[in-house]
């Protein structure tokens, strides 16, 4: 996984997931080198107003 553009994206008041996993996840891709972003929002599991724009840039920026 080397190189391999992750995203990761999570609500800080998700109540279908703990607060640690965001971490975990983060860590295991970035254990196996891949260029992880990680974003926590002021949301639950829904869809926060920011998240459209921030994986707009985020493609952009990674050249998807």
């Amino acid at each position: 996984m080397p190189g391999l553009p992750v995203l990761i994206i999570a609500g800080e008041h998700d109540q279908r997931r703990e607060e640690a996993d965001v971490v975990l996840v983060k860590n295991q891709f970035e254990n196996c080198h891949a260029d992880v972003s990680a974003y926590v929002l002021p949301t639950g599991h829904g869809l926060h107003e920011s998240e459209p724009a921030l994986v707009r840039d985020w493609l952009i920026r990674k050249g998807i």
